[in-house]
């Protein structure tokens, strides 16, 4: 009988994900990702942006210290780690978004019905209000004038 394998702390850090993601979700993890590590190397990035900046044309040759210093900045804070701390961050703002894609749809339904009586519909978008406020006979087959 085989022995369960220890867990060690690289696998006890790692975010048990409870169910798979879609691509949309993991590209809005990677950003927060992304960002994290950005916000990180921000001075080298910004000196190699203006060196970049000011020499268009042999920016290959005159910003490659700053471009070396930036490269190495961002490969140093884009560990594993950092990743698990974004898919942390994006798990721990799940119910905000959810709360917020709540009131949303809720503003939908309200701002519908506002517009519903500002032009004199009923829910199913009949017209039953003319122009002064004044109740329309209903039309024969639901189908406008006539018959």
């Amino acid at each position: 009988m085989s022995q369960p394998t220890p867990i060690t702390s690289q696998s006890a850090r790692r975010i048990i994900q409870p169910i798979p993601l879609s691509s949309k979700q993991e590209s809005e993890i990677r950003d927060i990702y992304h960002k994290a590590v950005r916000s990180k190397c921000s001075d080298q990035i910004a000196k190699f942006a203006a060196c970049a900046k000011a020499n268009v044309v042999s920016v290959n040759f005159t910003c490659s210290s700053e471009k070396l210093n930036m490269n190495h900045c961002l490969r140093l804070h884009a560990t594993q780690e950092e990743e698990d701390r974004a898919r942390a961050e994006w798990f721990s703002k799940l119910d905000h978004r959810r709360k917020e894609r709540e009131k949303e749809a809720q503003d939908r339904i309200e701002n519908e019905k506002k517009l519903k009586d500002w032009w004199g519909m009923d829910d199913n978008w009949n017209r039953v209000r003319g122009p002064e406020g004044e109740l329309l006979s209903p039309k024969p087959n639901g189908r406008g004038k006539g018959g």
